[in-house]
């Protein structure tokens, strides 16, 4: 899909949506993953087939509804065709300095937050798009060969 055909939000409409995701009035099922790097809970559904709506969870391990983190379909899509055009990829989830050729850094470039990768490449290993990989204690992700699910 060409990059440039996914919408672009601003951020009031992202609010918006946001909070209609909350409300959940479908009651959609939350599925629930762990980071890959600091094993922390999390749970996340997709709203309207499109965007990953992700909820941290709180210390008793229960989701925080009130603070929601949004995947854009544009995100995704950009952080899959890099993982499946490079093979082998750095996550580089850090906010401030992620590492040069990172993830991370593509998101920032984007005006992203690289923070969604602790997230995202999480569920990209679930829904079998990719491998976690360690490369010097650095967390990379390697492209799954063959037919993508």
């Amino acid at each position: 899909r060409d990059l440039h055909s996914f919408p672009t939000r601003r951020s009031s409409d992202l609010a918006q949506r946001l909070a209609a995701a909350c409300y959940n009035p479908g009651n959609m099922p939350l599925q629930t993953l762990r980071t890959i790097s600091r094993n922390k809970l999390f749970y996340f559904k997709y709203a309207d087939g499109e965007e990953i709506i992700v909820y941290s969870s709180d210390d008793d391990g229960r989701p925080q509804r009130e603070h929601a983190t949004v995947i854009t379909p544009f995100e995704q899509q950009i952080v899959k065709d890099r993982i499946h055009d490079a093979g082998v990829v750095v996550v580089g989830a850090s906010r401030d300095r992620p590492p040069r050729g990172s993830l991370g850094e593509l998101l920032k470039q984007h005006a992203s937050s690289p923070q969604i990768l602790s997230y995202f490449s999480a569920i990209l290993v679930h829904e079998g798009f990719c491998s976690p990989i360690w490369q010097l204690n650095v967390l990379a992700l390697e492209r799954k060969r063959g037919p993508q699910p």
